[in-house]
């Protein structure tokens, strides 16, 4: 039976700190109504769990020391025992009303709002009736004797119901709750009380009813179970499910429960140790029992503390006791991340392992887009990463507004856009989020449901500090971007300068591709120029999807419809995000080899030196989710800039490559003119020297005869072939 007194009082320990643990999680929501009853329920238990502590561990003392003092205290608390039955009657009367109001106030409440203090009633006076009942003990009166034992009936049945109604409400309120998070804490909290009822009445009523003794009417273990059982459920919907908003910190608690259970043990076997050494009986106050106990406790107790409170979270916490240490270790984990795309993997990743959410998203400004895009999602399809918000939209307005983590079920009750509307719900929107630091915002976190629980409000604080600290660590990396961007493109213009020196016209067209690819994106380019000599227009470089298209380049263009042409007319660039409307809103037809042109964006430069113009480029996007801004025109008005003067280098260089060919070639003639003495030796070298610098499948000379005014053919060559020249004659002004 001391065992059993030992194991009743750890147990009633346990349940002591749980319910002082649950007490002060709720404390800070007590002004709600239905947090307020829950603190009366826990505080009606705790003063039961409080008596069944004191009562098991006077026992404990008394047979454990056969003292009269132990012993008369012992019986002085057992004599308390109507407190306990009247906190629980009590209990059970907060434990009915809490389900009335919780989740939310059941509707017929507000037009009976006489039910909560009807119900009160009851309970209230079979309380004091319980506590007055030694009274009626001890008097000799058998109506009095008689009223006593009815109060006892009354205890157990108005208990009894209460606690009943009370489970019946919540498995409706568990079966009806519409959050998962509330609808698996209260049916963890159901499971429980029902498992607890199920064995009080299975234990101690049934046999009563039947007539025979309950099997374990006298275990002390039966009753301090019964206490803990609730309390643990409680505690076990709160560190699970968030229940109720509040973040329960178990380590201590129990920590603290098992010491002090251990400590007692080790005091017990310590005495037990010192009987058997000693061979004679042993006081548990002996001086030498006490010193060497203290000496232990004070050398073992602060490491063992922490090693117990350590394990204890790896059981029970999904992220570390110590929320500064998560902080200063998130921190130092993207401190040394610099490339953007990495560093928003690990923060999101770092987030999602902190506050397990089924899904997230983490939403940045993008300056080249002018909008909020996607950068990178978790747990979602990768059409999430084409969602964007324009930098002036009203949900963009409304988050970056926002000093603090707020749910986007609240936005999606302002009248938003449909497409804003759309875009938001594309994303999970469980939590917002605003990043950035002091009044700098540079996008936000979009997290979904937790895959347990929900989002406390010591939650939604820590996350604020998270997001200021990845906030900066993003900027940062936003405007190493930008100078890497910046400093890209200065080097592709200096590259394009020095190449106008070096590359011939094909070549660098090639190479313009590239660049411009590697800097704009896009995936169609075509480059049209103008023939110097006829004026006419032929593509001269032709990128689709993609791939180079040789077969259309060299092909020629009328120049007269699409935007391009326009471009040309104006000879100024035009920017569109959409190519189809930017014709219909300009009044100009589509390209007649394009008619049905996706709507894409698409980007026209011409290319013009010294008020000369050389040709037109345009690119173009098929992927509907890019966007061509001012900058992209500016910086493609620059490439074609300075591509233009590279295509006339290159052109000059040909001209003048054209020209010394020329001269040589004369040079040429006239040596073998003056060298030869026969005709059609002379005839033939300049038939090979002009076929060095013209494509002349047909060559023909024709001598003139000043005597007869005729001429006549000396050489002849069709199709390539020298033939033999026909022998008629033309007069002078035929043919």
């Amino acid at each position: 039976m001391a065992l059993q007194q030992v194991v009743a009082a750890a147990l009633s320990l346990i349940a002591v700190l749980l319910i002082v643990a649950l007490g002060k999680a709720v404390w800070p929501h007590r002004r709600e109504q239905a947090i307020a009853i829950l603190l009366g329920f826990l505080v009606a238990l705790g003063t039961s769990a409080l008596y069944d502590l004191s009562a098991h561990g006077a026992r404990t003392l008394a047979a454990l020391a056969p003292d009269p003092t132990l012993s008369f205290w012992a019986e002085r608390v057992h004599r308390l025992w109507p407190v306990s039955d009247a906190a629980l009657v009590l209990a059970s009367a907060f434990w009915l009303c809490f389900f009335l109001f919780y989740p939310e106030p059941y509707p017929w409440l507000r037009r009976a709002r006489w039910v909560p203090s009807a119900l009160y009633a009851p309970p209230i006076v079979i309380a004091v009736w319980t506590l007055l009942h030694p009274l009626f003990h001890s008097s000799s009166d058998t109506h009095l004797m008689a009223i006593a034992r009815a109060s006892e009936y009354a205890c157990t049945i108005g208990g009894g119901g209460y606690a009943l109604a009370g489970l019946g409400f919540l498995w409706q309120r568990a079966s009806r709750a519409e959050e998962r998070a509330i609808q698996g804490a209260l049916r963890a909290v159901a499971s429980v009380a029902s498992l607890v009822l199920g064995l009080v009445v299975g234990v101690s009523l049934v046999p009563q009813w039947l007539g025979s003794a309950p099997p374990l009417k006298d275990s002390p273990v039966l009753g301090s179970l019964g206490l803990l059982a609730i309390p643990l459920a409680l505690g076990y919907a709160m560190v699970r499910y968030r229940w109720l908003g509040t973040e329960l910190r178990t380590g201590p608690t129990l920590a603290y429960a098992l010491l002090v259970v251990g400590a007692a043990g080790f005091y017990l076997l310590l005495v037990e140790l010192f009987v058997r050494l000693g061979g004679t009986a042993i006081r548990p106050d002996h001086p030498a029992v006490i010193a060497l106990f203290a000496l232990v406790v004070t050398l073992a107790l602060h490491p063992l503390r922490l090693w117990l409170q350590e394990q204890i979270d790896r059981v029970f916490e999904r992220r570390r006791y110590d929320d500064r240490q998560v902080l200063r270790m998130f921190t130092e984990h993207i401190s040394g991340i610099e490339e953007l795309p990495a560093l928003s993997r690990v923060i999101l990743e770092g987030i999602v392992s902190l506050w397990p959410a089924s899904t997230a998203a983490l939403v940045l400004r993008d300056d080249e887009r002018s909008a909020y895009t996607t950068r990178e999602a978790w747990g979602l399809p990768p059409s999430s990463l084409e969602v964007r918000f324009p930098l002036d939209s009203a949900v963009a307005r409304a988050v970056l507004s926002r000093r603090e983590p707020f749910s986007g079920k609240e936005l999606e009750q302002e009248p938003l856009p449909p497409a804003e509307l759309e875009a938001l719900r594309a994303l999970p929107r469980e939590l917002l989020v605003p990043l950035g630091s002091g009044e700098e915002r540079i996008g936000w976190l979009q997290l979904g449901e937790m895959r347990f629980g929900s989002y406390s409000r010591r939650d939604r604080e820590w996350l604020a500090l998270v997001a200021d600290r990845a906030g900066a660590a993003l900027e940062h990396a936003l405007q190493d971007e930008r100078i890497r961007h910046e400093t890209a493109v200065l080097e592709m213009l200096n590259r394009v300068g020095q190449a106008a020196s070096t590359m011939e016209v094909a070549d660098l067209l090639e190479w313009i591709w590239r660049e411009t690819s590697r800097l704009l994106g896009g995936d169609n380019l075509r480059i049209a120029l103008q023939d110097e000599r006829t004026g006419e227009w032929r593509w001269a470089f032709v990128i689709e999807n993609g791939v180079r298209h040789r077969e259309k380049e060299g092909t020629r263009w009328s120049g007269t419809s699409g935007l391009a042409a326009e471009v040309v007319r104006s000879r100024e660039p035009i920017v569109a995000q959409d190519y189809r409307e930017e014709c219909q809103r300009r009044g100009i037809p589509l390209w007649e080899e394009e008619p049905d042109r996706p709507d894409t964006a698409w980007l026209g430069v011409p290319l013009v030196t010294e008020a000369r113009l050389l040709g037109v480029l345009t690119l173009s996007a098929s992927r509907q989710s890019t966007l061509y801004r001012p900058e992209h025109l500016r910086l493609l008005s620059t490439i074609a800039s300075q591509a233009a003067i590279a295509i006339e280098k290159a052109r000059a260089r040909a001209r003048e490559a054209e020209r010394l060919a020329e001269l040589e070639i004369l040079n040429e003639i006239a040596q073998t003119v003056g060298t030869s003495i026969h005709l059609d030796e002379v005839l033939r070298l300049i038939h090979q020297a002009v076929l060095r610098v013209l494509n002349a499948p047909n060559f023909y000379v024709a001598l003139y005869d000043p005597a007869r005014q005729e001429f006549s053919f000396a050489f002849y060559v069709e199709n390539g072939r020298v033939l033999e020249p026909p022998a008629e004659r033309w007069p002078l002004g035929e043919g």
